[in-house]
């Protein structure tokens, strides 16, 4: 029986690395075609779908490299590349740091109102097409239900533990994806 679920989590898992890493090929194109390129604007869901499969053979083609639509090393290496190269030299945006001095515990709980919460929404929101599990959220500024499952699932995405709370790591993790994604718009 053990060997069983070992076997499940172990698939699971490989899935999961799959997932993420056909995220990282749309993220990549993502940004490729907002910096100007040609390619489509993909949605971000983690499945290597026609879409997906269309946009890396454009991407080929434009780099003059055999037109497959499978991602292998030289087409990886050569995304990487361009995507690192698009940003070279742009103007960074400032980081904000919402924990200095104004929650003594530092953490921010469901039911909790204000500014704090209004950033976190808007920011959760920002990053929301890099995972396909989040909920259309409103932003109120109140900690509600749907922040609170967006936050879980923010969580579970990124290896956090899953409160549902937002504590410093969770921020910490946020704030560096915002950032990036801001980056690279």
């Amino acid at each position: 029986m053990n060997g069983i679920n070992t076997d499940i989590k172990r698939v699971q898992t490989v899935e999961e690395k799959k997932r993420r890493a056909v995220r990282e090929i749309q993220k990549y194109l993502l940004a490729l075609a907002r910096q100007g390129m040609e390619v489509p604007r993909l949605r971000i869901d983690g499945v290597y779908g026609p879409e997906t499969a269309e946009g890396v053979r454009i991407f080929q083609a434009l780099m003059g490299i055999p037109v497959t639509g499978v991602v292998d090393l030289i087409t990886w290496n050569i995304l990487y590349s361009e995507y690192e190269g698009a940003f070279t030299g742009s103007s960074l945006s400032e980081p904000i740091y919402p924990f200095e001095g104004i929650f003594t515990d530092g953490l921010v709980r469901p039911s909790e109102r204000g500014n704090i919460v209004y950033i976190l929404q808007i920011m959760l929101e920002t990053v929301a097409e890099y995972y396909d599990s989040q909920v259309k959220q409103v932003i109120n500024g109140i900690f509600d239900e749907i922040t609170v499952e967006n936050l879980k699932s923010f969580q579970r995405a990124n290896n956090l533990t899953v409160t549902g709370v937002l504590d410093r790591a969770t921020w910490d993790v946020l704030s560096r994806l915002y950032n990036e994604y801001l980056n690279r718009e």
